[in-house]
């Protein structure tokens, strides 16, 4: 069974919250943080696809809330529910990447699950383009650590030793069909001598060909 995906929400006194994060525990694993450093501790234990943060006066700078999470752990996709923040302030952060989405009060149940789906793809689209890129780089290293010459000759002796063996097989598979045809006519021949009553080799041509 797939273990549940990790959200953190900020804990707020918002109308919407505790409902929120009633239905969201049905789905995933969900961690509430009240300050930044708590957060940075949930964050710390293990991969935390998504963030999501109630834009409250009673909470506090939020845009500052998410921004200190994103310096702390970019790879976190940061969802902000907003009650009315100055657009340019949002403007900034997105322009900073520090949020992923930005979701307008009364959100929808429709809409913040499907801003959540879609940050924890993102998630894992870039988790996956990570990995790529860190084994690309060990493979570099691998190769760089060879001699050019003695990579190259590696690379020439697998070639021939693939060819080769091809090579063999062939013969040994043209020899054997070769074999079993000769044998194929000479049971045919032998045969129709038995059948007919007369020795086919009788033939003055055939038996200097035999």
């Amino acid at each position: 069974m797939k273990e549940k995906d990790a959200l953190l929400l900020r804990k707020s006194a918002a109308p919407g919250f505790a409902p929120t994060l009633h239905r969201l525990r049905l789905t995933y694993r969900c961690l509430v943080a009240e300050t930044p450093e708590e957060a940075d501790g949930h964050l710390s234990c293990g991969p935390v696809p998504v963030g999501i943060v109630w834009d409250r006066s009673d909470a506090g700078d939020s845009l500052a809330y998410c921004r200190a999470l994103h310096l702390s752990h970019p790879e976190s996709k940061i969802i902000l529910i907003s009650g009315g923040s100055d657009r340019l302030r949002l403007i900034d952060a997105f322009n900073q990447d520090c949020l992923f989405r930005c979701l307008m009060e009364p959100v929808s149940t429709e809409a913040l699950d499907e801003a959540i789906r879609v940050a924890i793809r993102r998630f894992e689209m870039e988790r996956v383009e990570s990995m790529l890129v860190r084994n690309a780089a060990a493979i570099d290293r691998q190769v760089l650590s060879t001699p050019y010459w003695l990579y190259r000759l590696q690379t020439a002796a697998s070639v021939f030793v693939r060819a080769f063996v091809g090579s063999v097989g062939v013969c040994v598979i043209t020899g054997v069909v070769v074999l079993l045809a000769g044998i194929g006519v000479f049971l045919l021949l032998y045969y129709v001598k038995s059948a007919l009553g007369f020795d086919i080799f009788e033939d003055r041509h055939l038996k200097d060909c035999f």
